[in-house]
């Protein structure tokens, strides 16, 4: 039976939309908060993953992210495609995810369900 474990991550990044049609088109920034789920079964050391482990690999990630102009790092930055650009950047470093979420603001989210997890 597979149990998820889920970690927050947050980081400050500024945007624009120039093909938006609004006030997003303008530059402007966000408190990004990523929550980066794995699942498997749980292993003899009674976890899925231990949680320092999956911050030591999220991490560096989140790192090329925080304080940036996310248009220098993100075609297009939108929720959407952040969690598509994260989800490759942890597939490269094999970590495989059974979901991401990215909120860019308290009330507005964007989810990954990542169907190619390795588990």
């Amino acid at each position: 039976m597979k149990i998820s474990v889920t970690k927050r991550f947050t980081f400050e990044a500024a945007h624009l939309l120039p093909m938006y049609e609004g006030p997003c088109a303008n530059l402007h920034g966000h408190s990004y908060v990523l929550e980066v789920t794995v699942a498997d079964i749980v292993g003899s050391d009674g976890m899925v993953m231990d949680f320092s482990t999956l911050n030591q690999i999220v991490k560096p990630i989140i790192g090329a992210l925080d304080h940036s102009f996310l248009n220098n790092v993100v075609e297009t930055p939108t929720a959407e495609n952040i969690l598509l650009w994260i989800n490759e950047k942890l597939k490269d470093v094999g970590l495989w995810a059974e979901m991401l979420t990215l909120w860019e603001t308290e009330n507005s989210y964007a989810t990954l369900l990542c169907e190619d997890s390795a588990t």
